[in-house]
């Protein structure tokens, strides 16, 4: 409903523009304007054509500011967020990687 979409846009700016959240997930871009929300990642525009082109079986992208974005959705961002996502994806990275 409107009234849960106004509550998570507020939410989701608010988590955004957090300082573990202020670059991107995948890049070193500044103010992410997508998210993944299955993941809990936010991360730039560039970065969402790449997590769009993974398939929705393995990253669900939505939009900071056109979408709709439910409770559920909300909560799995503020669960997760960049620093907690990339420490449990990036963990066995090589270290020139």
């Amino acid at each position: 409903d409107s009234a849960e979409a106004a509550r998570n846009k507020e939410r989701i700016i608010k988590l955004a523009r957090t300082p573990e959240n202020s670059l991107c997930a995948d890049c070193p871009l500044h103010g992410p304007t997508w998210i993944s929300i299955n993941i809990g990642a936010f991360v730039c525009l560039p970065c969402s054509g790449i997590h769009r082109n993974l398939g929705v079986h393995i990253s669900k992208v939505r939009s900071i500011s056109m979408d709709a974005l439910n409770d559920d959705w909300v909560d799995n961002m503020e669960r997760w967020g960049n620093a907690r996502v990339n420490a449990e994806w990036q963990a066995n990275l090589p270290k020139d990687y």
